[in-house]
């Protein structure tokens, strides 16, 4: 991954690597040195730099790396990131949402992922539908607490702060990446209700089912910065590698079980009801 020209890491450069690829020993090592844990496999992002002190570093997880670049950023200017929460309160809410996004929507994901026929991905979704709810009440909470509601199209309000750069990337992943993934989950109809996409039965059920959710989601994927710094492509063909299983189907021809799985899939989903 790549830095900013604004830290104190001498060298910037972007560097594509293989996370499966035993051969990138500089990478494996660069990782270990940030997470030394040898039961995970490397991931991405990793920061990896010299300080002017000739001081070698490595930074692992996406939220450290941009905490990090963000002290960077203020030490140089010497004015506060816009990201950055501007209470003490403010900061523990956005930390909490963050954190639920992180706990309740990650292992959906990767429960959707990992369902191995009809049933368990019943059961993954019935657990997203209770995760989105969490998300829609902290929302609802955050727009209460805002004196002017019209303003309020982020979790702080007017401002796009850490809870948008933080939390958009698993809504990225959910909604962007993981109906490519599991086809079951597809939609032929195209509502675009987010930035003019093609949508998936998936963006119909949020727009629905959580409509503070939905309203939330529209501003903060338009946004230019959020679209261009997610690679929808590369972290399907990640995801396509690491973690997606097959469904164990009876002996029908692969027409049939696409079919009949959608067909369900769309009618469970529409079927969801927020408790």
């Amino acid at each position: 991954e790549s830095t900013s020209e604004t830290t104190q890491l001498k060298m910037v450069e972007r560097k594509l690597v293989d996370i499966f690829s035993k051969n990138d020993v500089t990478f494996i090592n660069s990782y270990y040195k940030a997470y030394p844990s040898k039961i995970q496999r490397p991931a991405i992002p990793l920061l990896v730099g010299s300080l002017p002190e000739n001081e070698h570093v490595s930074i692992a997880e996406s939220s450290l790396i941009m905490e990090y670049l963000m002290e960077e950023m203020e030490l140089k200017t010497g004015s506060k990131s816009s990201l950055e929460p501007s209470s003490a309160f403010a900061k523990s809410q956005v930390g909490i949402f963050v954190h639920a996004v992180n706990r309740e929507i990650f292992p959906c994901i990767n429960s959707i992922l990992n369902s191995s026929n009809l049933e368990r991905l019943e059961k993954a979704v019935d657990r997203l539908m209770e995760a989105l709810g969490c998300i829609e009440t902290m929302l609802k909470r955050s727009q209460m607490e805002i004196d002017d509601s019209s303003t309020n199209k982020y979790f702080l309000g007017s401002n796009f702060s850490l809870a948008e750069a933080k939390a958009a990337p698993c809504f990225q992943r959910l909604l962007l990446v993981v109906p490519k993934l599991r086809p079951e989950l597809a939609s032929v109809k195209s509502l675009r209700p987010f930035g003019g996409k093609d949508t998936t039965i998936l963006f119909e059920m949020v727009k629905t089912r959580f409509p503070a959710t939905a309203k939330w989601l529209s501003a903060v994927l338009e946004r230019p910065s959020v679209q261009t710094n997610f690679h929808a492509q590369d972290i399907t063909e990640v995801l396509s590698r690491a973690r997606v299983n097959k469904f164990d189907m009876p002996a029908l021809n692969e027409d049939q079980v696409f079919t009949n799985t959608k067909s369900k899939m769309e009618g469970l989903l529409l079927s969801r009801k927020v408790q």
